[in-house]
């Protein structure tokens, strides 16, 4: 069983209330991970396609072509998603609540990564 990281008890205290909210962007922000993404086409179509809807990859990169802004965007998302979901597999207490989080956020993920939320009136 996992247990809650330093970081954590530091900010929100054992039992998981925030002690203080960041005031500004940047504490809230912290370690500034957006920046670092890897946001290329290649990086951001590198994901398993096992659990889409179109288990085609070239069905995203067709939507890719069609909206390059707007689902670019959403594989961005997606990739941020994955680190929350990692994070919470390796550092949560493994409740019944973070296993429906978790299950949660897959979900959105899959959805982003579908394109379910694109103009589909512009997709082939």
């Amino acid at each position: 069983m996992s247990t809650i990281s330093e970081p954590f008890v530091s900010d929100y205290g054992a039992q998981g209330r925030c002690n203080s909210l960041p005031t500004d962007r940047a504490s809230a922000v912290g370690n500034r991970f957006w920046a670092l993404l890897d946001r290329s086409d290649d990086a951001l179509l590198d994901f398993d396609t096992a659990m889409l809807e179109n288990e085609d990859i070239e069905h995203a990169r067709c939507l890719l072509r069609e909206q390059h802004d707007l689902y670019s965007n959403h594989l961005a998302i997606a990739k941020f998603i994955d680190g929350w979901i990692q994070r919470l597999l390796d550092d949560a207490v493994l409740t019944e609540f973070n296993h429906g989080f978790v299950y949660a956020l897959i979900e959105i993920r899959t959805h982003l990564r579908d394109g379910d939320l694109l103009d589909q009136s512009t997709s082939g």
